[in-house]
């Protein structure tokens, strides 16, 4: 079965090619993100394509986009291929927005190993392996080559962000979670947790998202491989 490894246009100048996504220069407001069948897990990206994962991932991503609008704004244009997406060009806010409802994955390993704050927020002893909280918390790192957990106040101090600007995207992040966590839950899935990634301009927009919902998805299949119901070879 074909897959699609990888995308190439002579009309198109190549921006960057991801892990998962190779990004296309349209003009100076506008480019192509081209979501390939390409696995990435564990910061790698695996030998073995998935046929059609592409064009699944680019679909709920156009999906949790369309429903989050009522929230807040994001790059999207269009749809124009099954596996590739228009957007508007935007300035990324190097913060990634972790929200986390349960114990679980890196912080459960922090925590089993005796850490207790995590971004600024203390959680008590006795938890035990993936224990809801009693609500969601906000976990940001920093978006570098080597993600840092880092507190809302040195997110601050640092100049990554302003206050007030970390508190939209703290609040924005909940509301985004709420929503996700509403639909999942009627077709009977958890969202244990996930990132959101903000612009800071699109077009003239104080603040939006951009490939950050889509992150759903990816995890749901990381998920897949880490229980071997997908194969990584």
């Amino acid at each position: 079965m074909n897959t699609l490894t990888h995308f190439a246009t002579p009309q198109l100048t190549l921006l960057h090619r991801g892990k998962v996504r190779d990004s296309y220069r349209v003009d100076d407001a506008t480019r192509l993100i081209v979501v390939s069948d390409r696995l990435s897990a564990f910061d790698s990206v695996l030998e073995t394509a998935i046929p059609h994962k592409g064009a699944v991932l680019n679909g709920l991503a156009n999906f949790w986009f369309e429903q989050t609008r009522g929230i807040i704004p994001n790059h999207v244009v269009k749809l124009v291929d099954a596996n590739a997406t228009l957007v508007k060009e935007a300035q990324p806010i190097k913060v990634e927005m972790v929200v986390r409802h349960y114990l679980t994955g890196s912080m459960l390993r922090g925590y089993q190993q005796g850490q207790r704050t995590f971004s600024g927020v203390t959680v008590p002893d006795g938890l035990t392996k993936h224990q809801q909280f009693p609500a969601p918390i906000v976990t940001p790192t920093t978006k570098e080559e080597s993600d840092r957990e880092i507190t809302p106040d040195n997110l601050v101090s640092e100049g990554w962000v302003s206050r007030e600007l970390y508190d939209k995207m703290a609040e924005k992040s909940l509301q985004l979670f709420k929503l996700g966590s509403d639909l999942l839950r009627e077709k009977g899935i958890i969202l244990v947790d996930t990132k959101y990634e903000f612009y800071a301009r699109i077009v003239g927009q104080p603040l939006a998202t951009a490939d950050d919902t889509g992150d759903v998805t990816e995890r749901l299949t990381h998920n897949l491989v880490k229980a071997g119901l997908l194969s990584a070879s």
